[in-house]
C-alpha cells in the first residue's frame, strides 16, 4: 500500500487554504445581509402591530392636523396582545426592551408613519 507524500498533503492543504481565502467574504457578507433582513423583518412586525393598535384605539390616539406626534411603548403592544414581549432584538441578541418607542406621525398628506426608536 502506498500512502500520500508529504507534498502531496502540502498541496491538498494550500489548495483548501485559497479556497477558503477567497470565500470567506462572501460568507461573511451573506451572513451580514441575512442579519440585516432579519432586522428589517423584526421592525416590520413591530410596526405592523403598531398599526393595528393605533386603529384600534383610535379615540385615544386621533392626530389630526399634519406634523401631530404620539408615541406609544412596545408595553402597549404587548399588553394588548399584538406582540410578544419575550422577543429578541436581532441586532443586540438581546431581549425587546419594553420601554422601546414607536413613534407616529401625521404626515403632510395625512398619512400616519411609524418608526421604531429602541431604547439605548
Amino acid at each position: 500500500m502506498r500512502g500520500y507524500t508529504l507534498v502531496e498533503v502540502i498541496i491538498v492543504l494550500t489548495v483548501l487554504s485559497i479556497i477558503v481565502l477567497i470565500s470567506y467574504p462572501s460568507i461573511m457578507m451573506t451572513l451580514k445581509q441575512a442579519e440585516e433582513r432579519h432586522y428589517e423583518e423584526f421592525v416590520a412586525t413591530i410596526l405592523t402591530a403598531s398599526e393595528v393598535y393605533v386603529e384600534m384605539n383610535e379615540d385615544v390616539y386621533n392626530l389630526e392636523e399634519p406634523n401631530d406626534t404620539v408615541t406609544i411603548l412596545v408595553a402597549d403592544l404587548v399588553d394588548a396582545g399584538l406582540y410578544s414581549g419575550g422577543t429578541r432584538n436581532p441586532k443586540t441578541n438581546e431581549k425587546v426592551n419594553l420601554n422601546d418607542e414607536i413613534e407616529i406621525t401625521l404626515e403632510e398628506n395625512y398619512v400616519k408613519s411609524f418608526s421604531y426608536v429602541p431604547v439605548e
